[in-house]
């Protein structure tokens, strides 16, 4: 029933992207997401690819991912690159370390890899958090940056959230700047704040 659920509208021939995220966190049901995939693979559906998104990522579930027969990308929820900050973030999950790992050995298996941040005003937005960002995986693994919702207090305001960004492009990283989340991020209808990749000879 999951499989189909929503099929109806679909037009038959029009590509789709199927997007797994939230409580169908990839990582975290990833034997049950391969055989979705595999159903909507084998159905009426014509998929052009699938995305994965994660915040509790491991490397078994990963190996997993990698091995769907279909043209994919992957985002990983990071928040913090400090492995002490993300573990109060999010304490269901492989450390920073073995996630780079499996991220590189399996890179070559997804047509992108992204990083989302959401910013919080104390927790992950300080000098030390940026600098293990600008350090944190390959430099073509695009950095996105997004708003937190509801808390106000913990809220960035765009222009400091501008200095990031430029501080990160400034080091070498692909950023994008997203000014909403939900269901209007999506890069073919939104706009969006994109901050083209520098080299290093061009870093301030």
């Amino acid at each position: 029933m999951a499989i189909h659920h929503g099929y109806e509208n679909v037009q038959p021939g029009v590509p789709v992207t199927v997007a797994f995220s939230g409580e169908g966190d990839a990582c975290l049901n990833a034997r049950a997401v391969a055989e979705v995939a595999q159903g909507i693979s084998n159905g009426s559906m014509t998929v052009d690819k699938l995305r994965f998104s994660t915040s509790g990522a491991n490397s078994r579930a990963i190996e997993v991912l990698a091995n769907i027969p279909a043209r994919k990308t992957l985002q990983l929820s990071l928040h913090s690159a400090v492995q002490s900050t993300r573990r109060r973030l999010i304490p269901v999950s492989d450390g920073l370390d073995g996630i780079a790992s499996v991220f590189r050995r399996r890179s070559g298996a997804f047509d992108g890899i992204r990083l989302n941040y959401v910013l919080m005003r104390g927790i992950n937005d300080t000098p030390e958090e940026i600098e293990a960002l600008k350090r944190w995986g390959n430099d073509d693994w695009l950095i996105t940056l997004s708003p937190l919702m509801g808390n106000r207090a913990l809220q960035l305001s765009a222009e400091e959230v501008s200095v990031i960004a430029d501080r990160l492009v400034a080091s070498g990283r692909r950023v994008r700047v997203f000014k909403d989340v939900g269901r209007k991020l999506d890069e073919t209808n939104y706009p969006l704040l994109t901050y083209q990749e520098r080299q290093p000879m061009q870093r301030m």
